[in-house]
């Protein structure tokens, strides 16, 4: 089917590009990380087009910066929900019509729109099909249906019976919201095998465009520490949502034999489960991990050495916990279906970073060059490359620097830049009989920049 749009060449380039951007926006009632994701891009673009967020939650439009916010949608999880979010998507589509604008690009996720949302999303894409608006769909996580068990659907909070039933269900449902859309972007290149192997996407069809990369003027590492207490301590940090996927417990299993080589480290965890009043199963599982940690805290014997900080972490406080640090841990197991945050978070500190060898770490961190990838699920591994990283001060700051300069490659400005130019692609009518024919100056640019790969 064709993507193609009613305006004509002329008036598009006349103007800038008018976008509308289905998405969670901070400040939400459950802290999502594409809520932040959605931040730094839109105000990013914004200085390159017009840009609107069809946002979560509800109240007045504001104006944050160059960005118009509109809180209409809600997700649904129950069957109370339904109405709520059928009347939802009846708003979306009113606004979009009403902004006229040039395309609408979707930061998606399972289950963000809620479980009865997975019925009502695809319908509101057919719509914007019958309207001939394109859709842009930014997927920041992609599911291998090799790991949709029962247990990942009872960590969802779906449940786990009729998992074969509900893996069916899933995959049409990913392969028709990926069908109604003109062009799919994923964060690295392992989302997009799993999307042309598992779900049979046409590679034409993906665009792999990078994360962004926070560029933050750190604190001074001894002002930090002294803020925090820890002057003349190490101090090892662990950052991000509190769930089993992150594989804290492995870092908490190798901090003894780090003691031994460091008596003086301290590990801060810092984080909190992400809570859902709607789904109080699943917040209780991830409540249920966090108790699983601290017990382990405590028969390691080293609580006097371990932070929990538990709660969600504001941007000025992650400042001063990161540049307080002297390694960063990401400890991740097999299973994290989306690029990590919190590496772009940290890119720009100059920290040295400990990373699981998985394939979403592959495109930013090359072992030995800006970062250190040890084998996932191994304490002994994360201990031994922690205390080389303690021990040789000079290897460390040349990993964080080399991953610094990495970040500066990929910053927000970089990443919206490469989206306009998918845009545009999408909007010329001679190249968008089949959305699929991405190819032009823009394009090539970004490409080259190695943003979009």
């Amino acid at each position: 089917m064709f993507c193609n749009h009613r305006r004509d060449e002329d008036k598009t380039r006349e103007r800038r590009v008018k976008v509308c951007m289905i998405s969670p926006y901070p400040p939400t009632a459950v802290q999502y990380g594409i809520a932040d994701y959605t931040f730094h891009l839109s105000q990013a673009l914004s200085k390159l087009c017009q840009v609107t967020i069809l946002a979560d939650g509800e109240g007045k439009p504001i104006r944050d910066r160059r960005v118009v916010v509109h809180r209409i949608w809600k997700p649904a999880y129950t069957m109370r929900e339904l109405p709520r979010c059928m009347f939802s998507a009846f708003k979306v589509i009113k606004a979009v019509i009403s902004m006229r604008c040039d395309i609408v690009h979707v930061q998606h996720e399972p289950l963000l729109f809620g479980v009865l949302g997975l019925g009502i999303f695809p319908l509101l894409l057919i719509l914007f099909r019958l309207l001939q608006i394109p859709v842009v769909l930014t997927m920041h996580s992609v599911i291998p249906l090799t790991v949709y068990t029962n247990k990942l659907l009872e960590y969802s909070g779906i449940g786990g019976t009729f998992s074969t039933l509900k893996k069916s269900l899933f995959m049409v449902y990913t392969k028709s919201i990926i069908k109604l859309s003109c062009k799919v972007i994923v964060h690295c290149r392992y989302a997009k095998e799993i999307l042309v192997k598992h779900y049979g996407v046409p590679k034409s069809k993906i665009a792999v465009c990078k994360h962004g990369f926070q560029i933050i003027k750190p604190v001074s590492q001894v002002e930090a520490k002294r803020c925090l207490g820890f002057l003349g301590r190490k101090i090892i940090l662990f950052q991000g949502f509190l769930n089993p996927s992150k594989g804290v417990q492995h870092i908490i299993k190798a901090f003894p034999k780090i003691l031994k080589d460091h008596p003086e480290t301290i590990l801060i965890i810092a984080g909190t489960t992400s809570s859902r009043k709607d789904l109080p199963k699943h917040t209780e599982q991830k409540r249920g991990y966090l108790t699983q940690l601290r017990s382990l805290v405590r028969q390691l014997n080293v609580s006097e050495r371990v932070v929990f900080v538990d709660r969600f972490v504001p941007e000025e406080e992650l400042r001063i916990l990161i540049s307080a640090s002297d390694v960063v841990v990401l400890p991740y197991e097999g299973w994290v279906f989306g690029v990590s945050g919190v590496l772009y978070r940290v890119g720009s500190y100059g920290k040295p970073v400990v990373a699981s060898d998985i394939p979403i770490f592959h495109d930013d961190i090359k072992n030995g060059e800006t970062g250190i990838l040890i084998p996932p699920r191994n304490p002994d591994h994360l201990a031994k490359a922690v205390n080389l990283l303690l021990s040789k001060p000079i290897l460390a700051q040349q990993l964080g620097e080399n991953l610094k300069k990495h970040a500066r490659k990929h910053d927000w400005n970089s990443i919206a830049r490469a989206t306009l130019a998918l845009y545009h692609q999408i909007l010329k009518p001679k190249e968008v009989g089949t959305c699929e024919n991405l190819k032009g100056e823009l394009f090539t640019d970004a490409m080259a920049d190695g943003v979009l790969l």
